[in-house]
């Protein structure tokens, strides 16, 4: 049942369809985030391999890099997610990490061919020196400067270069020897470690860099579950939020909804205002005031037709009344005459009952039905109302179970209408030989009056209609019965005066129940 309610559905969706945009945004920023950190790393390999191909220095130096200043140079917070390989162009390693694997074969690395000669024009410079790739693709991590490196001499800068490539004589840089590094990236996984590897070679050096991928892993899966344990609050939120604002941005609807559910027939005459509604607000509000407007003035002009007309024909058919039973003593007793006046006479006495039930009724409906407010014993007037009905009807079996004392302030008159109208109808719409049932009870603030019959099986739908205006059952239209269908609309109204309620019970199909409930004072 709750989930009809269209503010919390409208929270729900909000927070449904954040919740898909946070976790398809999440997926791609994961993967441009884990793209970058992957390629930062294939940058990193490559180009410190490349920079280091060029070296030729002693193996403590090889080792002091490969040990600390490599793992400075590639963010690593582990020394042992870092590799560290070289070896001489015959393949004979020169420095390697500790801790390399032993199933982590070189000879299986994929090397690139060895670099050609650089050109001679670009060597003739005094001093030449080709620099270092630039590390990071300009992404702002320097190169390895010599004071990086920890001798016992201050380096020279022919430390940068293989020996071969310098004349012995002269020191300058032969451009026979020389070449550029060639480097290539491949990927190994060894058991379940998987190595991105930075492979470069020289005329004098082979250089491998590996770096583990785990590490990427590690980090994202920190990411990963920052963002697990943030989506839920984001979720609350944003659905509170949701609820919050549709809360606010449905005021108006609320009020519009209060307003109809406190709308009778004496308050078609409120409107709602409309200052400071949204635009979509105000159109409705202004269709419903508009709605309220057209009513009131159809609900008025019935309303005074129907007291017009009941308050107009009660006069003629008074008069029109006496002068029939006034014919009536004029005609000879028995005769054909006298028999065709007192069935006009019926006739007029059910036009003229008719006529106050429907005065009475259009004050109920203006709210101006007067209430003469007196002490009623309700015992008496049922038992009274009983002991008339078993006079009438013999052939039922006529039962009342009445509580003693039962005292009502009500107006008398209009209360016994309510009881007559009740007992009548268990007695017109009975079946042979059936039954009828009064009883009252009370408790500390209100009665109840029960008034049942035996019935056939009345149809869903005349249940539903019974108290609808001048609806009658199907069976009941024979004029043989008496009635034009306003006893049961009547009776409600009058016991809404009263501030109670008439009811129909449907309990049982084989039988018709009428619950009464009144207020004692």
């Amino acid at each position: 049942m709750i989930l009809k309610s269209f503010r919390l559905r409208l929270a729900l969706l909000s927070a449904l369809l954040s919740g898909v945009a946070l976790v398809g945004f999440g997926a791609f920023a994961w993967w441009v985030v884990y793209d970058i950190k992957l390629r930062q790393v294939e940058i990193d390999v490559i180009s410190n391999a490349e920079r280091e191909s060029h070296r030729m220095v002693p193996a403590d130096m090889w080792r002091n890099f490969g040990e600390s200043v490599l793992p400075r140079l590639m963010g690593s917070r582990d020394p042992h997610q870092l590799l560290f390989l070289v070896e001489d162009a015959s393949g004979e390693v020169i420095y390697r990490s500790p801790h390399w694997p032993a199933n982590m074969d070189s000879s299986k690395f994929e090397w690139p061919t060895t670099a050609q000669p650089l050109e001679a024009e670009r060597l003739e410079r005094p001093g030449f020196m080709p620099p270092p790739p630039p590390d990071g693709m300009g992404l702002g991590r320097p190169p390895l400067h010599p004071d990086d490196i920890h001798v016992d001499r201050p380096p020279h800068p022919h430390d940068f270069l293989p020996r071969e490539a310098l004349d012995r004589n002269s020191g300058e840089l032969h451009a026979s020897q020389l070449a550029r590094p060639r480097s290539v990236l491949q990927t190994l996984k060894i058991e379940d470690t998987k190595w991105e590897i930075g492979l470069a070679t020289t005329q004098f050096l082979r250089v491998a860099i590996a770096f583990d991928l785990g590490a990427i892993d590690e980090d994202m899966q920190l990411i990963s579950n920052g963002f697990i344990f943030s989506v839920p609050f984001a979720l609350a939120f944003i659905g509170l939020g949701a609820w919050f604002v549709s809360g606010r941005a449905l005021n108006p609807v609320r009020r519009l909804n209060q307003s109809i559910h406190q709308l009778t027939a004496q308050g078609l005459d409120h409107r709602i205002a409309l200052a400071g509604e949204y635009g979509e607000f105000a159109e409705l509000i202004s269709g419903f005031n508009a709605m309220l407007e057209r009513l009131e003035k159809s609900f008025k002009q019935a309303s005074r037709f129907s007291a017009d007309a009941a308050h107009e024909l009660r006069t003629p058919l008074t008069i029109l009344q006496g002068q029939i039973e006034l014919a009536m003593t004029q005609v000879e007793a028995g005769s054909a005459m006298q028999t065709t006046l007192g069935t006009i006479l019926d006739e007029v006495r059910r036009l003229s009952s008719i006529s106050r039930k429907l005065l009475l009724l259009s004050q109920a409906d203006a709210g101006r039905l007067r209430l003469q407010r007196v002490g009623v014993n309700l015992t008496a007037e049922l038992e009274g109302l009983v002991e008339d009905a078993r006079m009438m009807a013999v052939d039922l079996a006529i039962s009342c179970e009445i509580a003693a004392e039962i005292y009502i302030e009500a107006d008398e008159e209009l209360l016994r209408q309510i009881f007559v109208n009740l007992i009548s109808n268990a007695l017109k719409y009975n079946i042979k030989n059936g039954w009828m049932k009064v009883s009252a009870r009370q408790s500390n603030e209100w009665v109840y009056v029960h008034v049942s019959n035996a019935s056939d099986s009345m149809p869903e739908e005349s249940r539903d209609k019974l108290f609808e205006r001048f609806y009658r059952v199907d069976s009941a239209h024979n004029r043989k019965i008496d009635g034009a269908g306003l006893g049961l609309s009547l009776a409600r109204e009058i016991a809404r005066a009263h501030g109670g309620e008439l009811n129909l019970t449907n309990s049982d199909p084989t039988k018709v129940e009428f619950i009464l409930s009144l207020p004692k004072f």
